[in-house]
């Protein structure tokens, strides 16, 4: 609903062009169905132009007529939305096609491409290709000049040296390797059981004057186990509950009624009567990061609190722990000091940021696991 005022506004003045930054993201997809349907609509009853941004290919291939692929502040590739996805001609391209998981295909049975490394900072790109380091066609020719966005094909632009043997040789650019198997069940028994959980939300009412409460049953009555290394997904519409039963585990709504056991543990209580055990068993990732993060501590106080309040690791190991946290979400400790708003979706900042651990800067790089050991 809020993204459909949003809209509503920007048509207000009746514009010629229309620019959309990432106008379904967060969206279920009967939603973010319904909403391209109506900027569909929209732009023909306006006879407006659109500028669509968005990391959805799916959407993309849907809604545009023309796609301009970015990598590292350069347009590396253009071409009618037809010709990019059946025959694209930059290795980047074909790399983001080939993350985008299929639907039946798990991850057992077929691994699921991964484009290796990280996008280079804009203040250290390098003297060539900014894509090179992590090409599988580059050549040396690759690292010496960066090339120029050049027609490869009819009303179709690339900026790539081996665009040819994108065409020629795409499994090269997308080898995965062998799938890691279905592991072997080392346990059978749920680590969680919930059962008949209710959540109730009360709403006042005024009937002729007179006060009154209704409950709106928000979750009514699920049940559901998991065991131990195991994934459950939880799917439905925006406002079937999902969140809601997420928030019920983590002790962040009240449980109305029903049964919510934990490894062998009563998890139905408020998180404040938690105990710090319980507390450290459970962790919730939210949807919305921008509300998860505190905007006036750094990405160093926010890892550290938590490390040093729960005694993870010993104090003069705390900056180790904190290093091989970053690493592995694939970020580095350029980012230690960073504040929530400089830090984005995907991609670098445009300012470098040199590392402050306190105490002093680790140039070691250690594992998480060999902390934990």
């Amino acid at each position: 609903m809020q993204q459909r005022v949003v809209i509503a506004m920007a048509l207000l003045l009746n514009p010629d062009l229309v620019i959309m930054d990432e106008p379904t993201t967060g969206l279920d997809v009967t939603v973010e169905a319904g909403v391209l349907d109506i900027l569909d609509d929209l732009r023909r009853e306006f006879k407006m132009a659109v500028l669509y941004i968005s990391h959805n290919l799916g959407v993309i291939a849907r809604i545009c007529d023309r796609v301009g692929v970015m990598y590292a502040g350069e347009m590396i590739e253009q071409a009618s939305t037809h010709d990019l996805f059946h025959r694209p001609h930059h290795p980047y391209t074909l790399g983001l096609m080939h993350c985008v998981p299929r639907r039946g295909v798990r991850y057992d049975t077929e691994a699921l491409y991964s484009i290796p490394g990280r996008v280079p900072p804009l203040t250290a790109l390098p003297q060539g290709c900014t894509f090179a380091a992590r090409c599988a066609l580059a050549e040396a020719a690759c690292s010496a000049s960066r090339p120029t966005l050049t027609q490869v094909a009819t009303d179709h632009l690339a900026r790539c040296f081996r665009w040819q043997a994108v065409i020629e040789q795409p499994e090269m650019v997308t080898q995965t390797g062998a799938p890691p198997g279905k592991a072997a069940e080392t346990r059978t028994e749920a680590l969680l059981n919930v059962r008949r959980l209710k959540v109730y939300f009360s709403q006042a009412l005024s009937v002729l004057g007179i006060g009154k409460q209704r409950d709106i049953k928000v979750i009514d009555d699920v049940s559901f186990d998991l065991a131990s290394q195991r994934t459950l997904g939880i799917v439905g519409e925006s406002g079937c509950g999902k969140s809601t039963i997420a928030r019920a585990l983590a002790g962040l709504v009240p449980v109305t009624d029903g049964e919510i056991d934990f490894g062998g543990e009563d998890f139905s209580v408020s998180i404040d009567a938690r105990s710090r055990v319980k507390l450290q068993l459970l962790q919730m990732v939210f949807q919305n990061p921008d509300s998860s993060l505190n905007p006036r501590h750094t990405v160093e106080v926010a890892l550290r609190r938590p490390v040093r309040r729960f005694e993870v690791v010993p104090r003069d190991q705390e900056d180790d722990y904190i290093l091989a946290l970053l690493y592995s979400v694939n970020l580095d400790e350029t980012y230690i000091d960073r504040l929530p708003k400089e830090l984005s979706g995907g991609g670098e900042a445009a300012r470098r940021h040199r590392p402050r651990l306190r105490g002093r800067a680790k140039a070691r790089v250690v594992r998480r696991a060999d902390l934990i050991a």
